[in-house]
């Protein structure tokens, strides 16, 4: 029988989920394999543990549409349920391992340069039967680069500025038929007015398609306090108009 006390050996037991025994073992090569091998089965049941709670794999791809170069410096942020995953990079492929089945995500892109606005993208993953893992698409995330836009709104009967106005737009896109809006208004664009100028001024996307919108009822009383010209549309109390337009006028009225 073997001698234990007389071989220099010294082993750690992981009290973590991951069960594993570390072996620091130079006199013992037979020992040091044996307990490898433990290590390597623990693993495995971990690993198929993980694949149950854990079998959805998300991929896609990202999309830069105001530039042909890679998308070197994306930065993805995934929440998971109600839980904030750490930040990751991201190539122009990507994938997102390890999500629990029929549970809604949110994806976070933005770039480190400003290469491209921030851009928002909610789902939710697939269900499958149990034991089964499933890679999941999500198709291309489509980015672009903004510009900051400045621009007035004036009374058409005393050419006055109008204050008061919020223009702001959301681009937050579903990536799946089955999806829940919970926390989507957290990203919204709103415009900011400068007093001396008498102007607006609101960062849109240059290559993507934004819908801006403005309440007609700028004191929250339930009445609109003015009806739009013919730059504008409006629906409700409110006004509309899209990036693209906005960036061809000046002055509405």
């Amino acid at each position: 029988m073997m001698n234990i006390s007389k071989v220099a050996l010294a082993t750690i037991f992981c009290t973590s989920l991951s069960g594993c025994f570390e072996v620091d073992d130079k006199g013992n090569d037979e020992i040091a394999a044996a307990l490898a091998a433990q290590n390597a089965i623990l693993q495995g049941q971990i690993n198929a543990e993980n694949a149950e709670k854990y079998p959805i794999t998300l991929f896609g791809s990202i999309t830069n549409l105001s530039s042909s170069d890679d998308i070197s410096d994306a930065i993805i942020r995934v929440k998971v349920g109600a839980e904030w995953r750490e930040p990751v990079a991201a190539t122009a492929e990507f994938t997102i391992e390890e999500l629990p089945v029929s549970t809604d995500f949110l994806i976070v892109v933005t770039s480190e340069s400003g290469a491209f606005l921030e851009r928002v993208f909610y789902g939710q993953t697939i269900s499958v039967d149990a034991g089964q893992v499933a890679s999941q698409s999500i198709g291309d995330l489509r980015v672009s680069a903004g510009t900051s836009y400045s621009f007035a709104v004036l009374n058409a009967e005393d050419s006055e500025p109008v204050e008061g106005l919020v223009f702001q737009y959301s681009l937050v896109s579903a990536v799946t038929d089955t999806s829940n809006t919970t926390n989507v208004d957290d990203y919204i664009v709103q415009s900011t007015y400068d007093d001396q100028s008498g102007r607006y001024t609101i960062v849109t996307p240059l290559d993507l398609s934004a819908l801006i919108t403005a309440s007609r009822d700028i004191d929250g009383d339930g009445i609109v306090d003015f009806e739009p010209g013919d730059d504008f549309y409006d629906i409700g109390d409110d006004i509309l108009i899209t990036s693209s337009e906005l960036l061809s006028i000046d002055t509405f009225y």
